[in-house]
């Protein structure tokens, strides 16, 4: 049985994906301040590791929001944005290392 977390959780990556296909034309060189893309990455990010930390060790949650981050990573990878793509795995790959998830 499905339940509304678990539908936000499958709807999640494609709504990432598609707004960060939105401001993917826009340039993600600027050193003025960071891309509005990188930021809703990063967010998304925290999010999404601190699902999987505050998750049962060893229970099915856990293992569903880290496959979750990966999933969400490659629909923003297919969405085009490797930039963002990038500030995503690097920001929830940092906090699931700080809390020992992963090494």
């Amino acid at each position: 049985m499905k339940t509304r977390s678990s539908d936000n959780m499958t709807l999640l990556p494609a709504i990432l994906a598609a707004a960060l296909t939105l401001g993917a034309c826009s340039d993600h060189d600027s050193a003025d301040a960071p891309h509005p893309n990188d930021i809703l990455a990063a967010s998304h990010a925290r999010q999404d590791a601190q699902r999987a930390i505050e998750a049962p060790e060893g229970s099915m949650a856990r293992e569903g929001a880290i496959l979750h981050i990966r999933a969400t990573q490659e629909a923003i990878l297919s969405a085009g944005d490797t930039a963002a793509a990038i500030v995503y795995t690097d920001t929830a790959t940092a906090l699931l290392r700080q809390a020992h998830l992963i090494y």
